[in-house]
């Protein structure tokens, strides 16, 4: 009898998977296979556009966290409020790369 992880997949090596470290793909839903492979894949800009966009946001999150920096005394809430104005620029460019339109 084969071992399972949490989730149900089979955690036996395949014979068929050549790389010494690094695991076999799972059986995975094709919705999730297709989900990791958008996240996990880089994204070349695809066109001027889309380079335009990735300037505005992080010009106005600049703008933002200087604001913050220039108002909000010296903190443990002031580099939490630039680190999640900073996560919020990741997060919008990761949404740009992954999901603007081919």
């Amino acid at each position: 009898m084969s071992k399972l992880n949490p989730q149900g997949h089979s955690l036996q090596r395949r014979k068929d998977w050549p790389h010494p470290i690094v695991p076999p793909p799972l059986a995975l839903l094709s919705e999730d296979r297709e989900e990791l492979q958008t996240v996990f894949t880089y994204h070349k800009p695809k066109d001027d556009k889309q380079i335009e966009n990735y300037h505005v946001l992080r010009s106005a999150a600049h703008y933002f966290a200087s604001v913050i920096a220039a108002t909000v005394p010296l903190s443990p809430e002031r580099n939490v409020a630039l680190g999640k104005v900073r996560e919020a620029v990741m997060w919008a460019n990761a949404g740009l790369a992954c999901r603007s339109p081919e």
